[in-house]
């Protein structure tokens, strides 16, 4: 059963608190794919980024996407990677702020285009709300199968991916 205090929070349209979004997205658990340690590389698409160095998982710092109210967040960062197609899953550590809110999905993008005409996504849900338990201040872990990874547009493993996206 859904968590009252959640879902009472969400229909009153309270600004939905900021969340660390995320800290090291890896290719498998040995392979950094992003450490989110510089905020300068990020760009709210939506929503604005923060640099976070109170919540990090390791190193220094973590970045943190808070959402429009009502609305939605998203931030993005140009890449160059080759080969992501030889990996089973990707794996990122998500931060909660407040648990008052509850989030439907986050959702990871990558794309060989800087418009994401052509991309491969995945969204992570967890029945009506992201957050099961009322915590606030809890790390998750997430990992991205890339076999169940929705593709847009053709897209191609064998493309050079050139841009990340999450979206809340």
């Amino acid at each position: 059963m859904p968590n009252p205090r959640i879902n009472s929070c969400a229909r009153r349209a309270i600004s939905p608190p900021p969340m660390t979004l995320p800290q090291n997205l890896k290719l498998q658990p040995d392979v950094l794919l992003e450490s989110f340690e510089t905020i300068g590389d990020w760009t709210a698409g939506s929503g604005s980024v923060a640099d976070n160095t109170t919540q990090y998982k390791q190193g220094s710092h973590s970045v943190k996407l808070t959402t429009v109210s009502g609305g939605l967040g998203q931030m993005t960062k140009t890449i160059s990677m080759t080969g992501l197609g030889n990996y089973e899953f990707f794996e990122v550590w998500v931060y909660q702020h407040d648990a008052r809110t509850s989030y439907s999905s986050i959702k990871f993008l990558i794309s060989s285009t800087t418009d994401f005409s052509k991309n491969f996504s995945y969204t992570i849900q967890t029945g009506t709300t992201l957050w099961t338990w009322p915590i606030s201040g809890i790390w998750s872990l997430y990992r991205i199968p890339i076999f169940q990874m929705t593709n847009t547009g053709s897209e191609s493993w064998s493309n050079t991916m050139i841009r990340i996206r999450f979206e809340l």
